[in-house]
């Protein structure tokens, strides 16, 4: 995973940030059809979500990404594993079948990520490489987006 200068990566399951980098611009609208909006979901991280829905055998089909406020710098990512997707999820289907679930309102806060999987002892989980994100707290379980400037008519 390419790994810049404009990136906050995440290596728990639980979102616990490895370290932190600065982005900038605002966020941007997406589309109501999904079409402009993008999220990567590389091999290893396909390949661990396809082996954790055959070993967990409890009927998922895939892996709900999602953010909550939460945390000194303003939002955390959660993850869960879910049988199906929301109707007004977004499915972003990676390698081999993978399927990711997103909700809209956790979407706008997520385009342009990418999702990986690190396969090291010390910090084995998912990555988050999020061009949105602007900072994360000191205890790195939490970040920060830079806020959307207003709309003038």
């Amino acid at each position: 995973m390419a790994t810049g200068p404009k990136s906050l990566r995440f290596n728990r399951f639980d979102g616990t940030a490895a370290e932190a980098g600065t982005a900038s611009g605002p966020l941007r609208d997406i589309g109501p059809d999904w079409s402009d909006a993008m999220i990567q979901i590389t091999e290893r991280a396909a390949t661990h979500i396809r082996k954790m829905v055959a070993s967990r055998r409890q009927g998922e089909t895939g892996l709900r990404l999602g953010i909550k406020a939460g945390g000194c710098s303003g939002f955390e990512y959660v993850f869960g594993w879910e049988a199906a997707p929301r109707p007004d999820d977004a499915v972003i289907e990676g390698p081999e079948g993978a399927r990711l679930f997103v909700d809209p309102r956790s979407f706008r806060f997520l385009d342009g990520i990418v999702v990986d999987y690190d396969t090291n002892l010390l910090s084995k989980g998912f990555l988050i490489d999020n061009p949105q994100a602007t900072n994360a707290c000191g205890c790195g379980a939490s970040f920060g987006i830079k806020e959307r400037e207003a709309k003038t008519s």
